[in-house]
């Protein structure tokens, strides 16, 4: 709820500082009614003061620190906007140094200062003893009051309170109720405040729960793009070998070579179309079996009775792959293309289990 000063602050603010101005102009009033020796006056002046002062710190000054101030003055001290509340707040509730060192000494029991205190209050109430009685002469004391008498006639008469001294019961009580309604009015307005301020920290939450929800949201989206991406390259790197191969399958030197499987159940096969004239080779399997952690497919050309590693591959999770082979030995000296099972970064002659090999 806004107030209704029009600076866009709550309707609490706007009553607080407005009772603030009033109170700032009562205590003027109280000291212009000490300086006409209303005494009685001043003191109830001043102490409603007072005691409405108290109530505005209560209900509405503290209650605005604690929940606007306190939870973000650790991260934001140096914003005026933080600041100067606690700098404010800070200097309503010190006291002097030299008092606070004081009445913290004596809280010791310090024997010495109670007993120089002892002696100092011992010493101020036997002063008014150590002056000297004296009594006038006669003739200056009938003197002295003929000079009273004859500047002022001392009257006796019975008291009669004034218009000003009747009305002051009627001011009091009409000052106690309207510092009771202020109160009724500042007792709500601090409800009202802190229901405002539960509700704006509930949606406050509530928009930090939504941005982590779009966080989360943008992380799946970018793990999904990643993910869209990776079968994109996979896509592209099959067609480039799709490519090579129909180059292969076009060459008329290209002559292929066939592999099996040697397990009767399994599903395994290979080829490599072998390009004679420029001595290279494409190799492509089929259906091998997933290769267990720590192994690696490894293709080897017998040639002279001689295993000699052509590379090392994996397969996909349909058990394909193709490689290219370069550097194959002398055509006339080729015996056979075999693929063994070995440890993860191949060997120099093959230790593993067979899966593919061709005919002679």
């Amino acid at each position: 709820m806004n107030g209704f000063l029009g600076t866009g602050a709550t309707l609490a603010a706007d009553v607080n500082l407005t009772i603030q101005i009033l109170m700032g102009i009562a205590l003027l009033a109280g000291m212009v009614l000490a300086r006409h020796r209303c005494y009685r006056a001043h003191g109830v002046c001043q102490g409603s003061v007072t005691l409405l002062n108290l109530v505005m710190i209560a209900f509405i000054m503290f209650s605005s620190f604690e929940l606007g101030v306190v939870p973000e003055l650790k991260v934001k001290f140096s914003e005026s906007y933080y600041f100067i509340p606690t700098l404010h707040a800070s200097l309503g509730t010190l006291d002097g140094n030299e008092l606070r060192e004081i009445e913290e000494h004596l809280k010791t029991r310090c024997g010495v200062c109670e007993e120089m205190l002892k002696e100092n209050e011992k010493v101020l109430s036997l002063i008014p003893y150590s002056i000297p009685s004296a009594t006038p002469f006669p003739r200056v004391k009938e003197k002295l009051f003929k000079k009273i008498r004859a500047t002022k006639q001392i009257e006796e008469k019975t008291f009669a309170p004034t218009f000003r001294e009747r009305l002051q019961p009627l001011w009091l009580r009409l000052g106690g109720a309207v510092a009771l309604v202020l109160l009724i009015i500042l007792f709500i307005s601090n409800l009202s405040l802190r229901n405002r301020l539960t509700q704006q920290q509930l949606e406050i939450s509530s928009l930090k729960e939504q941005v982590t929800n779009q966080y989360e949201i943008m992380n799946s989206l970018r793990i999904q793009l990643a993910t869209k991406e990776a079968n994109l390259n996979n896509l592209k790197e099959q067609i480039a070998r799709q490519s090579t191969m129909m180059e292969f399958l076009q060459n008329p030197n290209v002559v292929t070579i066939n592999l099996s499987g040697l397990k009767p159940d399994s599903r395994a096969s290979g080829r490599v179309l072998w390009d004679r004239k420029n001595n290279n080779a494409l190799f492509y399997g089929l259906n091998l079996p997933p290769i267990p952690s720590g192994k690696i497919y490894q293709l080897w050309v017998i040639a002279d009775n001689t295993p000699i590693s052509m590379g090392i591959f994996n397969v996909d999770e349909r058990g394909n792959n193709i490689i290219q082979v370069a550097n194959i030995p002398d055509p006339s000296k080729v015996q056979k293309f075999a693929v063994t099972l070995e440890p993860a970064g191949g060997v120099s002659q093959p230790t593993g289990e067979m899966y593919l090999i061709s005919a002679s």
